[in-house]
């Protein structure tokens, strides 16, 4: 079987992936990265969390905690396994890492994302409610962008079947009321060819491949509405979104933004692609397979044996990063019992070991409390790496990055983007 050497080797390229990626070569290491896609990255909405306040009163914006300091010391206390705990002892300590972390893997002069890293934004999405997070990509719309009250412009695409216009619509006029912006709000519609039903992704490679005759249209109804912000929603395509955005500009005293995406996400997509280029700047290698089988000698990992569409070979490391993503990613799987999937390495609830479990046991009634069953993750040492249920280290070389670490609820507590990347740095400067 053929073989391939490296000093690193990245299994998953999502954010924490990459992440990993980008610090090792930093650290000077010969890096390669191993995955299938792009993982759970692809479905985000646009934003990346940090920290949200785990004390909030729903539907209570106005009392919310925007202050990420603040937010983290409250989860350190209450979450006493969550993964920040393996990255700083207290809430400076983690926001000192999540500057140069996110330095690292988000250049400035890309402008890729926008957030200073110490408050949440309150950031507008698709159905017309929004979300708090620390950062989002680039012109995204929050509530700050119409401070002022002006009137603004919904831009409708017809056969655009996974947006409703006046759903957004309603929804938005009351969040943006209580959140103390008075606003007015039209809608226009681009007509798309005729052809009904597009998925957002769709809906994307049409603007991209009849840029010209969306513009065209666009343009003809900005200058109908007398308004001050043009809103998109979550269906500008990568290579063209920020030409798209700054002709739009241009046609008066506009601002333009876009909106937050559900799955199937363009941003998800945007994000993928922007992780891509990171790793082809660094010279990382980015090979398209799968880790199906390993080799192993007492505590030390030799090989991963890899599967690809046209090929099997094996990929000799002196260091492991796992960066696999959860169940959204297809890190962790249950076929009988929880397990993850390729090293099978021990899967854990909190500090209990799972085995076969009735998935419903880890599960809450009601869908707005925090599930069990997605801090279901892998149990690691302060270097992360993986533990087994007695507390030993599994393999001396393997270190565990990203949401398939145990221990944090990132969709409760919103954690998922601090976790992945600052996981990610981390298990790329350890040797």
């Amino acid at each position: 079987m053929k073989k391939l050497e490296t000093e690193v080797l990245v299994i998953g390229a999502g954010l924490a992936g990459t992440s990993a990626g980008l610090s090792a070569c930093q650290m000077g290491k010969k890096v390669l990265v191993l995955a299938p896609d792009g993982g759970a990255s692809a479905m985000s909405s646009g934003a990346l969390d940090i920290a949200d306040d785990i004390l909030a009163v729903r539907g209570k914006p106005e009392h919310w905690s925007k202050a990420i300091e603040s937010n983290l010391e409250q989860i350190l206390i209450r979450s006493p396994n969550h993964p920040y705990k393996l990255l700083g002892d207290n809430a400076k300590a983690v926001i000192e890492q999540i500057k140069s972390a996110f330095a690292l893997v988000f250049s400035e002069e890309d402008k890729f994302i926008g957030g200073d890293g110490l408050n949440n934004r309150y950031v507008f999405n698709q159905l017309g409610t929004f979300k708090s997070t620390a950062f989002s990509q680039a012109r995204m719309l929050g509530i700050e962008d119409l401070a002022q009250g002006r009137d603004c412009l919904l831009v409708n695409f017809r056969g655009f079947r996974d947006f409703d216009a006046e759903f957004f619509k309603n929804n938005f006029l009351y969040w943006t009321e209580k959140l103390g912006a008075k606003i007015k709000l039209e809608i226009c519609e681009i007509s798309s060819d005729g052809i009904k039903s597009k998925s957002s992704l769709e809906m994307a490679k049409w603007i991209s491949e009849n840029f010209d005759q969306a513009l065209d249209q666009i343009r003809k109804e900005i200058k109908n509405c007398n308004t001050g912000i043009i809103i998109f929603p979550p269906i500008l395509p990568q290579e063209k979104r920020q030409e798209l955005l700054n002709l739009v500009e241009a046609e008066g005293k506009n601002k333009a933004y876009e909106l937050l995406s559900l799955p199937p996400s363009v941003p998800g997509k945007r994000l993928q692609g922007y992780l891509e280029k990171r790793l082809r700047r660094a010279g990382v290698e980015r090979i398209l397979g799968k880790a199906v089988g390993f080799k192993s000698q007492a505590q030390k990992l030799l090989s991963v044996k890899v599967q690809t569409a046209q090929d099997e070979f094996e990929i000799v490391s002196k260091k492991f990063i796992l960066a696999s993503g959860g169940f959204l990613a297809g890190g962790i799987v249950k076929q009988g019992e929880f397990k993850e999937n390729v090293f099978g390495l021990k899967v854990f609830c909190e500090e209990k070991p799972l085995g076969r479990i009735f998935t419903e046991k880890l599960t809450e009634l009601r869908i707005v409390e925090p599930q069990p069953v997605f801090s279901v993750g892998i149990r690691t040492d302060q270097s992360l790496r993986a533990l087994d249920e007695d507390g030993k280290i599994v393999f001396e070389n393997l270190f565990i990055a990203g949401s398939i670490l145990g221990g944090g609820n990132y969709i409760s507590d919103r954690t998922g983007g601090g976790t992945a990347i600052l996981s990610g740095v981390k298990a790329g400067k350890e040797l």
